[in-house]
């Protein structure tokens, strides 16, 4: 083939890798190599080992998959708090890789946490939340937010979800340079709800010159919901 592309997709907060088991099934069928890993604390580790892990234990993860798999001009995509992890990912690795795409995704400046941008209240609540659950955070969007989703993947939803530890939404993104470092960048936003925590970010790259810029009428976990219509524009040129 001889347009193959390689992708790297990052999973949001409370889910994992197979949250895109529908766009990789697309991908590789047209003959692209993917990853979509579960980053640590996501899967079914102690939960004792689970409230240690941070943003920058995320962010090692997928530097450590891009070297240990030799990879390189890499789609580095993500989605929801993902966008947080390839912010820092690219701050690293840029030469490994030839484009970013955030998918209703959070973009952090330095210094800024996941937690932060948050509503006081709500980071208040968050915190408490995970004092009641061994430094782990439950998953905080009904069905309310995510829009229509449909019983197969609610049901994914409900049985594969885990909670999240704190640390991941409590450290700072520390960047050496400014975000996106010069790569080519996309935005791909869901609409249908907007989620209120995704809106700032839309708002901010929706009319500047360096993000390309597509939406589709999709609930927050249109990856999953509308996976033909992500395809075609991580595809696209």
């Amino acid at each position: 083939m001889d347009n193959k592309k390689t992708f790297v997709l990052v999973h949001g907060a409370w889910v994992g890798g197979w949250c895109w088991d529908p766009i990789v099934n697309i991908l590789t069928s047209l003959g692209h190599t993917v990853y979509a890993p579960t980053m640590p604390g996501l899967g079914d580790e102690d939960p004792n080992e689970k409230k240690a892990i941070t943003l920058s234990d995320h962010v090692n993860s997928i530097v450590k998959l891009i070297k240990n798999q030799n990879l390189s001009d890499i789609i580095l995509v993500a989605h929801s708090y993902g966008g947080a992890v390839i912010t820092g990912v690219a701050d690293r690795m840029k030469d490994y890789i030839s484009k970013l795409v955030y998918i209703d995704a959070f973009i952090l400046q330095n210094g800024q946490s996941v937690l932060s941008l948050n509503k006081d209240e709500d980071q208040v609540a968050i915190v408490k939340q995970a004092k009641e659950n061994n430094g782990t955070v439950p998953p905080v969007f009904g069905p309310q937010d995510l829009g229509a989703i449909g019983p197969e993947v609610g049901q994914a939803l409900m049985t594969k979800m885990r909670f999240q530890p704190l640390n991941t939404f409590v450290q700072q993104l520390g960047l050496a340079n400014e975000v996106g470092n010069n790569l080519p960048l996309t935005y791909i936003a869901f609409d249908q709800p907007e989620l209120v925590q995704i809106k700032p970010f839309v708002e901010y790259v929706r009319n500047k010159a360096e993000w390309k810029f597509y939406s589709i009428k999709a609930g927050h976990m249109g990856i999953m919901t509308h996976p033909s219509f992500v395809a075609d524009l991580l595809l696209a040129e």
